[in-house]
């Protein structure tokens, strides 16, 4: 509405119809949903950062684009690799949001593996088949969140030892 009443676009474009726009589409309104999200998470990172850190860094001589590439971002890491963590998980399981929108069209272009397993299982009635690829889903899933594990060097779910 806005580009054609700035003259900006002769025609209104399509969005959800088209094949190039579409997955962009849907791609941006992913993360709009999960937006205030992950503030919540990266404002609880920033809060649990000393003020003292930024105080000895002054003290040191940085200035305020060395105290956020020194200081801030390395102590951000954490919060920033679940968002990385939690935004990959939530793009593979969005069901909701992309069969709401365009239903895995125009033409599977939006199309993901569990709007492929939906179809497969309730239009298609292929029950067998649909319950094969869940269970690749899971397996998939699972090695996404083990390989994001070791790469954050965590170990979730151990145990400390006193």
């Amino acid at each position: 509405y806005i580009a054609r009443s700035l003259d900006l676009v002769d025609r209104p474009i399509q969005f959800l119809n088209s094949f190039v726009w579409a997955l962009p589409s849907v791609i941006v309104a992913n993360i709009w949903q999960m937006l205030g999200f992950y503030m919540i998470i990266l404002l609880t990172g920033l809060q649990n950062i000393p003020p003292n850190l930024y105080e000895a860094a002054a003290i040191d001589g940085a200035n305020a684009p060395r105290r956020f590439w020194r200081v801030t971002l390395p102590l951000l890491k954490p919060s920033l690799f679940l968002c990385f963590v939690i935004g990959m998980l939530n793009s593979f399981t969005s069901f909701d949001l992309v069969y709401v929108m365009t239903g895995g069209g125009p033409g599977r272009a939006t199309e993901l593996l569990v709007t492929y397993i939906y179809k497969l299982g309730f239009s298609q009635t292929r029950f067998d088949y649909a319950a094969s690829v869940t269970i690749v889903f899971f397996v998939l899933l699972v090695a996404i969140t083990w390989a994001a594990n070791r790469l954050s060097g965590g170990n979730a779910g151990a145990v400390e030892k006193d």
